[in-house]
């Protein structure tokens, strides 16, 4: 035999003996080369089989995530108990020797890592691996953009600081917002490849030995024998059946010659046989086609598993999909099946193993993303030779909307037991055939008195017959009617009630029952009229409110206009009301108001109306008036009435009441107009000096007009900069100096005339304008500290009167702070004076606020003293530092031995408490001694100075204390 390479004879005429030598050295080439390929294949087989391997596991503890899941889906489990189980569970999950799973949401943070605890609930972002990598952000961005994957990275084994490769897997668990991992370290793959690579070697190489030892022995006693049998196998492979084959020595090349004897007389045996089983074959396989046809177009799905741990999918048939909607894409059935239910199956399986017979089973399957669906499924174990169970086979079956129905009948079945609904079913000739619970309770009739008769039993008698008749037109043209209807109960009492009647029709569309569901509506007819009442009365006094006091005298004025008559509106307002309510309670001031309601309806017609429009303010409509001097006369028996002692919780009470008149048509010929008008009225009433009456008139009007010109006025005022403020100094009496002075504000409007304070200022306390004046003046004079303090002067205090309106916005704490920081002024140099009123509105929150103020630094003057609510707890209770006398005591003091008892006594007190007393209004040499006498410690007044701008206080300043320092030192 010749070797060629191309036309060249490379050898001639090699011997078979040669030719295995050549054969085998050709084989043990290819043998390493096959064996370096191998070792290849071996590694990246390794790799990636650990690989898969961490993958699958990963992808399992999703799945038993996804059980959980259904188990709060379901309602058995809350989801954090749910979360909390999955993760101890998690925390427990080890495979090999040192791998484990972890856990973190998509917020990048521990859920749960097994070997480190403490990093249970941390931030996780800052952590990077050995390249400078965020690493368990690099996770989260993996599973957010392709819901899992690999990751590789460099990372430290534990008990190790060197970072070596590592490989992790990854996957997101949507439904809790989680991200499951594990990972594997490279370098544990490379020494098991390392160990089976130089096992792998060590065989070949001691393979090739032998091989190549025997080959040469073997090769040279077999040429012969192996020639003359190559000869027999061709003509066997001819088809030569006769083929003579000669006796051999009883060598193995005997034995091959003996095999080709029995080889040649078994061929023919073998194909007949053959012929007949390929026959056999087509047969069968053209039955499991039919029987594959048959699956494919039935509603069931043939599916076999393993009896093992996780019962591996063995075969599924190929309508799977078609059926379930769904792929199975486990290949295991177990985590597929509702935990709930795994425990009955696996029960029943074991005792049909038992019993090697069908076991029926019902179950459900958690196919993707939807909720579980309901199986039933007629399963035969399979048993082994030592009757063991090993496989199952079974028959599958949605079962979901019949489970679904029985559901549904078995809810329609509570619910009409339960329902707080009374339900009654009748038949096509309307006799009674079935009622609820709930039909016994509202109407008293059991079951068995209605049986069999017609609903007409619960008529009350209210309703007409043609009512009945377009009920039953409704139901004949719509199928349904539903309505308010009055009906009789057992016990003969009509109640109100709510039905709805539907008609039951059959598949030809005709009517074979009724439906009727009614609820008894009497509470809610009753909490109708309760509500009507809550929003026409006043629910203090059960007069009429605002809302039917606009109705009921839009219809009077209506029936005046037809009548002719007049209409009169009263508008009443309880004087010093708020005082009883500040300082006696609320529950004493709402007893007080029913009390007035009460007199005033004993001073009016029963035709008349009286209303509550909210707090201490009434009306009166009076209509069919015959002339003013009946009003008038009304009028003051109202005020008399009033003014009639109350006794209220062991109190004895008086208040007077200010009431504005006014006259339609003759005032006004709309309402809106007359109800103004009697307000203004009223207010006139009471500048008259209160606990009078007074009718409307046209001046009235215009003095209206005025405050409202007045208002607009300060607007402007405060957009343009119209104010200035001027300065009055104090004196300390026991160093003759000048200590402090009083901020006062001053106002020249836009027409250059000079609006003084007692005209504005109470129009900016009503209109609300006094808060950002307030804060106006108050930045000023801060400004106007710095200034002071930068020029030079001594270290004065700074006097800001506060209204009660800016305590009660909130926000004065945080405007004097931020002042006091613009300017950098020292806070002791800075006073606020509030009046007695401030402190008896809302006791806490003053002294809240007035502590805040305390804390700054800030000192707090108390002004007008002994005009209000003057109280020794209140001086106690407050942080006072000085207490200002109203001027109204210093004006009489010289002539009035009350005045000066009372300045006595406030000196005294005020003194008792540490606090410094100031007497202002010193217009003269007189007052001055008497204040003098009893140790006021400062005084102010026009004696000293009026109010001047900045400019002139500080010449004034200058020029005053250099003459009371040089009259001291010439003293």
């Amino acid at each position: 035999m010749d070797f060629q390479y191309g036309d060249k004879i490379l050898f001639k005429h090699i011997t078979i003996h040669n030719r295995m030598l050549v054969m085998v050295g050709c084989a043990i080439i290819s043998l390493m080369f096959v064996g370096g390929f191998g070792l290849r294949e071996l590694h990246s087989n390794l790799m990636q089989d650990r690989k898969n391997k961490t993958q699958h596991l990963v992808q399992v503890v999703v799945s038993t995530l996804a059980a959980y899941q259904a188990q709060v889906v379901a309602g058995t489990l809350s989801l954090r108990d749910a979360q909390q189980q999955a993760a101890d569970m998690v925390a427990h999950m080890r495979y090999g020797q040192e791998n484990y799973f972890w856990i973190n949401d998509l917020n990048i943070k521990m859920v749960v890592h097994p070997l480190r605890p403490e990093l249970n609930g941390q931030d996780l972002s800052t952590i990077k691996d050995a390249n400078g990598v965020f690493l368990f952000t690099r996770f989260v961005d993996v599973v957010q953009r392709q819901g899992s994957g690999f990751v590789e990275y460099l990372w430290p084994k534990p008990g190790s600081i060197e970072a070596v490769p590592k490989i992790s897997y990854v996957e997101k668990f949507a439904p809790w917002g989680w991200m499951v991992g594990s990972g594997i370290y490279v370098d544990d793959v490379e020494h098991i490849f390392q160990d089976a690579a130089s096992a792998f070697m060590a065989v070949i190489l001691t393979a090739l030995l032998v091989v190549w030892a025997i080959s040469v022995k073997i090769g040279r006693s077999i040429t012969r024998p192996l020639f003359q049998t190559r000869q027999a196998m061709l003509r066997l492979a001819n088809g030569d059946l006769d083929v003579p084959l000669e006796d051999m020595d009883r060598s193995e090349l005997g034995d091959l010659s003996q095999a080709l004897r029995v080889f040649r007389d078994q061929f023919a045996i073998n194909e007949g046989l053959r012929l007949e089983r390929e026959e056999s074959l087509k047969q069968a396989a053209e039955k499991r086609e039919e029987l594959a046809r048959i699956i494919e177009i039935s509603h069931t799905v043939v599916l076999s598993w393993e009896n093992d741990e996780e019962w591996s999918l063995s075969y599924v048939s190929e309508n799977c999909y078609r059926i379930l909607q769904s792929g199975l894409k486990s290949l295991v059935l177990k985590p597929l099946v509702n935990p709930e239910d795994l425990p009955q199956m696996e029960a029943l399986l074991a005792a049909g193993g038992d019993a090697s017979r069908w076991v029926k089973l019902e179950f459900r399957l958690c196919l993707g993303s939807e909720e579980p669906r309901w199986f039933e499924c007629c399963v035969l174990p399979i048993k082994d030779d030592h009757a063991e169970v090993v496989q199952y086979h079974g028959v599958l079956h949605d079962i979901t909307e019949r489970r679904k129905g029985e559901h549904d009948l078995r809810l329609a079945q509570v619910l009409f037991r339960t329902t707080n609904e009374a339900l009654m079913i009748s038949s096509r000739d309307n006799k009674i055939e079935m009622v609820n619970p709930a039909f016994s309770r509202i109407t008293g009739y059991q079951l068995d008195e209605v049986l069999g008769k017609g609903p007409d039993l619960l008529q009350s008698g209210r309703h007409d017959a043609p009512f009945y008749t377009q009920m039953w037109h409704a139901l004949q043209q719509d199928g349904a009617w539903e309505g308010e209807i009055w009906n009789r109960r057992k016990s003969g009492e009509t109640y109100p009630e709510w039905l709805s009647i539907a008609t039951v029709t059959n598949d030809k569309g005709e009517t074979v029952q009724y439906v009727a569901a009614f609820s008894d509506i009497t509470k809610r007819k009753q909490a109708e009229e309760t509500i009507l009442h809550q929003a026409n009365y006043d629910f203090l006094t059960d007069l009429p409110n605002r809302n039917l006091f606009h109705d009921r005298l839009q219809t009077e004025l209506k029936r005046s206009q037809r009548s002719g008559q007049q209409v009169a509106l009263l508008f009443i307002d309880l004087d010093r009301f708020k005082f009883v309510n500040d300082t006696l309670g609320h529950n004493v001031g709402d007893q007080l108001l029913r009390e007035v309601a009460i007199r005033l309806g004993h001073c009016v017609r029963e035709s008349d109306t009286i209303a509550r429009l909210g707090g201490d303010e009434f009306t009166v409509i009076l209509p069919e008036l015959h002339g003013p001097e009946g009003v008038a006369r009304l009028a003051q028996g109202m005020i008399d009435k009033l003014e009639e002692r109350y006794c209220i919780q062991d109190h004895e009470l008086f208040i007077s009441a200010s009431i504005g008149i006014t006259i339609y048509p003759e005032d006004a010929d709309n309402m809106m107009d007359l109800v103004k008008n009697a307000d203004v009225a009223m207010y006139r009433a009471k500048e008259n000096g209160r606990g009078s009456f007074c009718f409307y008139t046209a001046e009235m009007n215009a003095d209206a007009r005025q405050l409202h010109k007045i208002e607009q006025a300060l607007r402007v005022a405060l957009e343009e900069g119209q104010f200035w403020i001027h300065y009055q100094p104090y004196v300390q009496q026991s160093s003759g100096l000048i200590t402090g002075v009083e901020a006062l504000i001053r106002w020249r409007n836009s027409a250059g005339e000079i609006v003084y304070p007692d005209q504005f200022i109470p129009v900016a306390e009503e209109t609300g304008l006094i808060v950002p004046i307030g804060l106006w003046v108050l930045r000023s004079v801060i400004g106007v500290i710095a200034q002071w303090q930068r020029e030079g002067h001594p270290d004065i205090t700074f006097s800001v009167n506060v209204s009660a309106r800016q305590f009660q916005e909130g926000h004065l704490v945080g405007q004097i702070k931020a002042a006091l920081q613009e300017n950098q002024i020292n806070p002791q140099s800075l006073m606020l004076e509030i009046t007695e009123s401030l402190m008896i509105r809302d006791p806490e929150h003053t002294l809240n606020m007035l502590k805040e103020i305390k804390a700054l630094g800030v000192r707090v003057a108390l002004d007008d003293f002994g005009t209000g609510y003057s109280s020794l707890g209140y001086l106690k209770q407050f942080p006072i530092d000085l207490l200002k006398i109203d001027r109204s005591f210093i004006n009489g003091i010289a002539n009035s031995q009350d005045d000066e008892t009372m300045v006595s006594a406030i000196v005294s007190m005020a003194h008792s408490l540490g606090v410094g007393v100031i007497g202002e209004g010193i217009e003269n040499d007189q007052q001055l001694q008497r204040v003098n006498l009893h140790a006021c410690d400062y005084v102010q007044g026009f004696f000293y100075s009026r109010p001047m701008p900045y400019d002139e206080l500080a010449l004034f300043f200058e020029g005053y204390q250099k003459s009371h320092l040089g009259l001291a030192e010439s003293e």
